[in-house]
């Protein structure tokens, strides 16, 4: 079963390392990582990043994990969520050899599924597709009869449906910030 583990973190130097280090370090199945700034500044002004990992493990186990990423100093905040609680999106760019007769059929693949050409060569289209991990699959699935040459995927970024989400429990609220309390 597949989990979402996601995390807030103050953005320092060997952060990653550390994570890398736990993951590895407890052999857990990491199907996607994906890190990035998450555009807000700690209580201290320094600047924050956000974790987005999907893991091949059963809740128990991602349970575990999130409470181990809480102990890394850095952490300020980590949520488990299942994939019917996320909102996820993937980037792919796909390229598929091509020759004059497959063109327009590939054209027309890429559109159903709302995907853009980046790039055209004599005998390659790149294409870009966004969209949940099952229609990048579905996508490439479809490709895959023409001749794939290669493929690039971000891994999911993913935020938690409605209002809940991470947090950074140090700094104001919405509501605090706009009263001024």
């Amino acid at each position: 079963m597949q989990v979402h583990v996601m995390a807030l973190a103050v953005d320092t130097p060997g952060f990653m390392r550390r994570l890398v280090g736990l993951l590895d370090g407890r052999h857990f199945k990491v199907r996607s990582l994906v890190l990035g700034q998450a555009g807000k500044t700690d209580a201290r002004g320094k600047g924050m990043i956000r974790v987005n990992l999907v893991l091949d493990e059963p809740p128990q186990r991602a349970q575990r994990l999130a409470r181990q990423l809480a102990r890394i100093v850095d952490v300020v905040s980590v949520g488990v969520a299942s994939p019917d609680e996320v909102a996820a999106r993937e980037l792919a760019l796909i390229k598929v050899k091509v020759g004059p007769q497959g063109r327009s059929e590939i054209l027309t693949i890429a559109e159903v599924f709302r995907a853009q050409v980046v790039d055209a060569a004599p005998r390659s289209l790149t294409i870009e597709a966004t969209g949940d991990p099952g229609k990048i699959d579905a996508l490439i699935t479809l490709l895959a009869d023409y001749g794939i040459e290669e493929v690039a995927r971000s891994g999911s970024v993913a935020l938690q449906r409605g209002l809940e989400g991470l947090r950074d429990p140090g700094a104001a609220s919405d509501e605090e910030a706009a009263t001024g309390a």
